[in-house]
């Protein structure tokens, strides 16, 4: 259990190391499992970042070559609209062995003349 811990430590400072003076809302690490088609499945630290801002994201974005995964769009406290964006990928082991999946979320407000476009986009797909 300690080398797992070890490597799962390793990792996360690797990748927290990157995020620079990135603000976070949260933060989740796991050691996890990846199941592969031929019934074998792979150790894996995943990360996932809550960014306090697109700017903070873009920054870890950049950094570790992430991908857009997802964009939605929900509503926010008090009114109004939220435009969530994740991005993810994978970035390389810490010399354990594991790999280490990172993903980064951010939302913004979206300005209210553009609420309808919006949801009118989302309704359609």
């Amino acid at each position: 259990m300690t080398g797992a811990v070890g490597a799962l430590t390793s990792a996360v400072v690797e990748v927290l190391a990157g995020l620079g003076s990135v603000e976070v809302y949260g933060l989740r690490v796991e050691h996890s499992r990846l199941s592969i088609p031929d019934a074998r499945s792979v150790p894996y630290i995943g990360v996932d970042i809550h960014a306090d801002d697109y700017a903070g994201a873009l920054a870890v974005v950049e950094r570790f070559a992430l991908v857009e995964s997802e964009t939605r769009t929900s509503e926010a406290y008090g009114g109004g609209v939220l435009l969530w964006r994740t991005w993810a990928g994978w970035v390389s082991g810490d010399g354990s062995g594991l790999p280490v999946s990172v993903e980064v979320t951010a939302s913004e407000d979206v300005p209210a003349e553009a609420d309808a476009a919006l949801f009118d986009k989302a309704d359609a797909a």
